[in-house]
């Protein structure tokens, strides 16, 4: 079982890596009137495409651009990992260092693409 987030954007945390307020970092604090729901609320909007590009763009210099292509290539065809298989792809030494970055970059970037195409970003995200 995991946590989840949802609306104009999906996906599932990375258990024991991300919060589920990550986005707080690209501009806009979660709405935490109904935590009790065991949900956060976000919206952005156009205003803050530029505050979600800083977000990513610190995130980006911290992971590194040719660390950033290593994680990328890795995950996209790898669906779970322990140390052995990390080290089989290379990616073990950074992984260590860099995992929360790269995951909360992934949000962001989610971020920034649905407010690229729509005027807003809504989604809920799970405590």
């Amino acid at each position: 079982m995991g946590r989840y987030y949802n609306g104009d954007i999906e996906g599932k945390f990375w258990f024991g890596i991300q919060s589920s307020v990550c986005a707080n970092q690209f501009g806009v604090k979660a709405d935490t009137d109904d935590v009790a729901s065991g949900f956060v609320y976000y919206h952005f909007t156009q205003d803050d495409l530029e505050t979600v590009q800083e977000g990513l763009l610190h995130l980006f210099k911290i992971i590194g651009g040719v660390n950033m292509r290593k994680l990328d290539d890795f995950w996209e065809d790898c669906s779970g990992y322990n140390d052995q298989i990390l080290k089989d792809g290379g990616v073990f030494e950074i992984w260590e260092d860099l995992q929360k970055p790269y995951t909360d970059f992934g949000v962001g970037e989610k971020i920034f693409n649905c407010l690229l195409v729509q005027d807003e970003c809504n989604f809920w995200a799970e405590l």
